[in-house]
């Protein structure tokens, strides 16, 4: 940001009366004589003077998080969720894959490319609901991702917590999930982000959790990849994203419904994108 510094030019004239008149210049001083007054006029004169400052902006990047159920199970235990509570992973949207899935289910984690489709589809989504608007709970919890690659752990604090609120999940106390909801529930979505790039415990479970991966997290397959998460709350399906602006109202959904329907709106994120296969998803549900 430049701060510019203005003082305008003073000036300061001095007048004497004289029967006689002597006159005398200088770059600084004007003088004029008549047969009765000299005028000493003295002109000082401020250049201003603009100083920029250069605001450096630092990208804390974290490692990126697979999408693997056993890892997110191990790392969910280690943050405080319920052990009675895990995630197990989906094979598929189709209907006979789905039912696969082990009932309740909680919530769904989505890991999907980032591509100029999807893009494009979050701006004019962005633009529709600063144009209509749209209902949200407000019980809903929601983070915006400031830290790269922490998508992984910003989707499990939206189901986890936003389930926790619905009271569909336990956390276990002065564990990291409830320790970090009692900290920031009453913050906005910008205060909460500082609150986790401060929080040097969970940059560590994070860092460890990712280093266990199977996948070669360099490779080309892996690149531009991203974390959301689906939940309900008081009926309304969401979906919850740290790269937008606010939690996305997918309609009315009971807790019964949460597989087929969260199952649907995933289908559009694939259909932008038909030529692509690297889309994972994961429920949140209980141990069987």
């Amino acid at each position: 940001m430049a701060e510019a510094t203005a003082t305008s030019a003073t000036t300061t004239t001095e007048t004497n009366t004289t029967t006689t008149t002597t006159t005398t210049t200088n770059t600084t001083a004007t003088a004029t004589t008549t047969t009765e007054t000299t005028v000493k006029t003295t002109t000082t004169t401020t250049t201003a003077t603009t100083t920029t400052k250069t605001k450096t902006v630092r990208t804390k990047n974290w490692l990126p998080l697979e999408s693997n159920p056993e890892l997110m199970n191990n790392y969910i235990s280690k943050l405080g969720v319920d052990p009675k509570h895990k995630f197990h992973e989906i094979w598929g949207v189709d209907a006979s894959l789905l039912a696969m899935v082990p009932q309740p289910v909680h919530a769904l984690l989505l890991a999907f490319p980032i591509s100029k489709a999807s893009e494009d589809h979050r701006k004019e989504e962005q633009k529709k609901i600063s144009e209509d608007g749209q209902e949200i709970s407000d019980k809903l919890w929601f983070i915006k991702q400031k830290i790269g690659n922490a998508c992984g752990t910003i989707g499990l604090l939206h189901a986890i917590l936003n389930c926790f609120i619905d009271g569909r999940i336990k956390l276990v106390e002065d564990k990291f999930f409830s320790n970090f909801f009692t900290q920031t529930k009453d913050m906005d979505m910008e205060a909460r982000a500082k609150a986790l790039d401060e929080n040097k415990d969970i940059e560590e479970e994070h860092q460890v959790v990712a280093s266990e991966g199977k996948s070669e997290v360099s490779h080309k397959s892996n690149m531009n990849m991203h974390f959301n998460a689906f939940t309900i709350m008081k009926g309304v399906l969401y979906e919850f994203d740290g790269r937008k602006e606010q939690p996305i109202n997918h309609g009315k959904c009971t807790p019964e419904e949460l597989l087929q329907k969260g199952a649907e709106v995933i289908k559009q994120f694939m259909a932008r994108d038909p030529k692509d296969i690297r889309f994972n998803l994961a429920a949140l549900g209980d141990a069987q």
